[in-house]
């Protein structure tokens, strides 16, 4: 009686998918001179096709890659779609950046609040990933 091939529930992929990265890891420190000190990735990208592998799956469901992604915030992670790939940063990296908020733009929120704002001359930034790729 064949037996039916594995498939990894959201967590269990999630540990894997942290297993790889933290395989890569290990795999950097053989080769650097033991005096430089590395602390790992804290960002990466994984395919597609990778990511069906560590699950065992044929399709990844919205649904799974949410559970998924819950499990690997509560590890620190952040896990997203990235074009064509997924992609995986560390959170205390992310603390580190710049913060925006929203009160440079308080006059714009106050006219789209009111129906009043033209969207049009703000096409101009959607569009330069867009013709970016064009090229």
């Amino acid at each position: 009686m064949p037996t039916e091939p594995f498939r990894s529930s959201a967590f269990q992929a999630a540990l894997l998918l942290l297993r790889l990265r933290e395989s890569r890891d290990q795999e950097k420190k053989k080769t650097k001179a033991k005096d430089k000190e590395e602390r790992g990735m804290t960002r990466f990208r994984v395919s597609e096709l990778t990511l069906k592998r560590l699950c065992g799956r044929p399709r990844l469901h919205p649904e799974f890659l949410t559970e998924m992604q819950d499990w690997l915030l509560q590890a620190g992670w952040a896990f997203f779609f990235a074009d064509r790939s997924f992609g995986m940063i560390k959170l205390e990296a992310v603390e580190s950046w710049t913060r925006l908020g929203s009160k440079r733009i308080a006059d714009e929120l106050d006219a789209v609040g009111k129906g009043d704002f033209d969207f049009a001359p703000l096409l101009r930034l959607a569009e330069a990933h867009s013709s970016a790729q064009d090229d």
